[in-house]
């Protein structure tokens, strides 16, 4: 499984290649507070709802936690904060 930020279409479809030659059968994209899931299927990947390697979890929540450019150690002690409830 692999997260990764949206990227430019000429870009995101070369880096698939390389997944997909990598043997990697899940990708969850991160575009605009939501994760999207894509998995392997043959030669493609193809969008899917949820995840096939963790199919209970809800993704929508996750994707709160996600803040693509900020500081990580910071993100990471704010996330714990809000799992806590003191944030």
């Amino acid at each position: 499984m692999l997260l990764r930020w949206i990227l430019p279409w000429w870009r995101t479809q070369r880096q698939l290649g390389v997944y997909r030659g990598l043997g990697v059968r899940e990708i969850w994209a991160y575009e605009d507070r939501v994760i999207s899931v894509l998995e392997l299927r043959g030669d493609d990947y193809v969008a899917r709802d949820g995840s096939g390697v963790l199919p209970a979890l809800d993704l929508a929540p996750l994707a709160e936690f996600v803040e693509p450019g900020s500081d990580q150690t910071r993100q990471v002690r704010d996330n714990r904060a809000k799992l806590r409830g003191s944030a």
